[in-house]
């Protein structure tokens, strides 16, 4: 009992710890969802023959041209930066370039939050990985909800876990005080026994 006494204030201990940092959390992910909400809110319809993107300063509304375009403007980005190339939807686009080579460099749309487009090798690649990061965000939406309803659910079983007490105090209160009896009767027998052997000693000499 007292080691599982120990295991249940271990996992209490690192309830709580946890239960400390969930309400942070969870305001990162309800500022996630209030930003992802807002850039569907203004993200403009690029869809079909609607398409419209500017890069480096210039628009194109077909997508080989502004995928060529694009491809000139990441290989111009070096390793280990960031920079801004073009913008479509409303939303700005990036290209940001891994410190190491073989990472490669992706492209992100930048709007309430940053948006991972990912890589591409070619022309049109790069306008699709684009294309599909627009056509996500209600999904991506819809992942955030569910994950802030997990946190939430996750938060409230911690609550519920660490206003409960150890479910057998009592026993082990009782075993430690029927062990502190045992202990000094014990004590008690080791003084008897040591005054009979005094005495035998005494009468042997």
């Amino acid at each position: 009992l007292s080691l599982l006494k120990s295991q249940w204030d271990q996992q209490q201990w690192r309830n709580k710890q946890e239960l400390a940092s969930l309400p942070a959390r969870i305001e990162r992910i309800k500022g996630r969802i209030a930003a992802i909400e807002a850039d569907i809110a203004v993200r403009r319809d690029v869809s079909g023959n609607r398409f419209l993107m500017e890069v480096e300063g210039k628009r194109y509304s077909d997508r080989v041209e502004a995928g060529n375009a694009l491809l000139h403007a990441v290989h111009g980005v070096r390793h280990g930066s960031e920079r801004v190339v073009g913008q479509i939807a409303g939303f700005r686009v990036a290209v940001k370039a891994a410190a190491v080579r073989e990472f490669g460099k992706a492209l992100v749309i930048k709007g309430g939050i940053e948006y991972e487009a990912g890589r591409a090798e070619s022309p049109i690649g790069f306008v699709k990985v684009l294309e599909n990061v627009l056509h996500r965000m209600e999904l991506m939406l819809e992942e955030e909800r569910e994950h802030l309803a997990r946190t939430e659910k996750r938060m409230a079983d911690i609550l519920v876990e660490v206003a409960k007490p150890f479910d057998k105090v009592e026993r082990l209160a009782w075993l430690q005080q029927r062990q502190r009896e045992i202990e000094a009767a014990l004590d008690l027998t080791k003084g008897d026994m040591a005054v009979a052997e005094e005495a035998e000693v005494s009468e042997a000499a």
